[in-house]
Formats: structure tokens, sequence, C-alpha cells
């Protein structure tokens, strides 16, 4: 199987306005396809050789040039990876295709995934749609602080993981027993890490917080936790079934 990219429009010396396209061609055995990309070029600045452009092609800049040498590497790699016996036209046509429109080949799941909230912006719609009063939603925006501050936290400290964001459909058990690990020792790390507390920051240095306060703490977790259950915030089931529901009980059982 050969993957080759071929223009067949030719113009006069002269001519360095017109475009051409840039088609694909398979051969394999008893198939010969050719469908056109959307990629163009002009003949003239064509190296059949190189499959783009020239070398010495006045007034291109570097990076049109650089983006078309990989727009078309890019799809022949794809064609290979992809390429099975029965591959017809269509299926070279649909190939190309979604390289270049790949918005309209994205599965549900991805959609949702792209406009899928944070965490944070969760625990915003959380307060103002839940119904809660003026003091619970002071203590649950004190909670919701130390969930940011959590996340700073393991992006400063943990190997790997200075991209950290919490994602609703993968928090797990241990991922909150490390939360309450965090909240129990902030009075701590607010001495070790203050760039956390410059970013988000407390009207009070942290002090040391009890096992009562931790476990208010983790109540308004867990409220927060089914309210994004209960309105189908993209809280998978399986979350509930591995402990979310319960995750007091699990907590306090470890930490007694």
């Amino acid at each position: 199987m050969k993957i080759s990219a071929f223009i067949r429009k030719t113009v006069k010396k002269n001519d360095t306005n017109s475009q051409a396209t840039i088609y694909f061609r398979l051969r394999d055995k008893n198939k010969d396809i050719k469908p056109a990309s959307e990629l163009t070029i002009n003949p003239n600045h064509w190296s059949p050789e190189k499959q783009g452009y020239k070398d010495r092609v006045a007034l291109i800049s570097e990076d049109v040039k650089i983006k078309l040498k990989n727009d078309i590497q890019n799809i022949i790699t794809i064609i290979i990876q992809q390429y099975t016996e029965d591959a017809d036209a269509e299926w070279l046509s649909g190939i190309i295709d979604k390289y270049h429109h790949p918005d309209k080949y994205k599965t549900q799941e991805e959609e949702e995934a792209e406009c899928k909230p944070t965490f944070e912006q969760l625990l915003d719609e959380f307060l103002l749609k839940h119904k809660l009063s003026e003091v619970r939603k002071k203590n649950f925006r004190v909670v919701k602080r130390a969930i940011l501050r959590y996340e700073l936290y393991v992006r400063a400290t943990k190997r790997g993981q200075k991209a950290f964001i919490l994602d609703i459909d993968s928090i797990t058990p241990d991922t909150l027993r490390d939360m309450w690990d965090f909240f129990e020792n902030e009075h701590k790390y607010y001495k070790l890490y203050p760039a956390i507390y410059e970013q988000i920051p407390e009207k009070r240095i942290p002090k040391p917080r009890g096992k009562n306060t931790l476990i208010d703490c983790f109540c308004r977790i867990r409220t927060f936790f089914l309210w994004c259950y209960d309105h189908k915030k993209l809280l998978t089931v399986h979350l509930i079934n591995s402990g979310l529901k319960n995750v007091l009980m699990e907590l306090r059982y470890i930490l007694r």
C-alpha cells in the first residue's frame, strides 16, 4: 500500500496567484483511489518529490510551508494507521474530510466532555440554584475555597500533576481521603506553600481543623455530590456505587 499527495493543475510560470487542489492517492493491489482534500498550493510552488513547497519560494512564510507539510504528513499517517483491506473511495474521502472538519465526527461523549463544566463552575451553580440560607452559603464558600486550594496543592506537590484539576466524574474515595488529609493539615501547608494562599486567600490564617469540623466539611461535599447526581451534572453512576454516597461513614472508619 502506498500513499502520496499530488496536484493536477498547471499554470503559467509567472502566475503566483492561482491555487491547485492537493489530492491524495492510495494504491494497493487493485485499488487506485484519488480523492481531493481541502489543501491548496500554487502549482508553481509545488514540488512532486517533496510533496509540498519547493525549497526556495519567495513571499511564502516558513509557518505556511511548515503547516502544509504537517497537514499532508498528518493525513498520510492517519490513512496508514486506519487502513484496512476493505477501504474504498468513500472511506478515504471520509478520512480526509474528518481531518479538515473534526467537529462533524465528534461523538456525543466527546461533545459533552468539551462542554463539561469545571468543578468550580459546578460549585458556583450549586450555590446559585440549591436552596440554602446565607449562613450555609457562606460555609459552603469556605469549603469551596479549600477545595480550590487543594487543586493548587496537588499541582505544586505531586509529581506529574502540574495540570491537575478535580473532575466530578473521576473522583474516588482515595481522592477524598487525600482531600481530608489536606483539610486536616492545611494550617501547616499555609506556611509551606504561601503562593497557594496568595491565589485563594482567607480572611483568617488557617487553623487546625478537628474531626468534627472535617466531618462537617465533608457533609457539605457529600451534599454537593448528591446534588450533581440528582441534576445529571455528568456525575456517573459508578461514583455513587463506589462509595461517594457513603463517604462520611468510610472516612470515619478510616480515621477513627
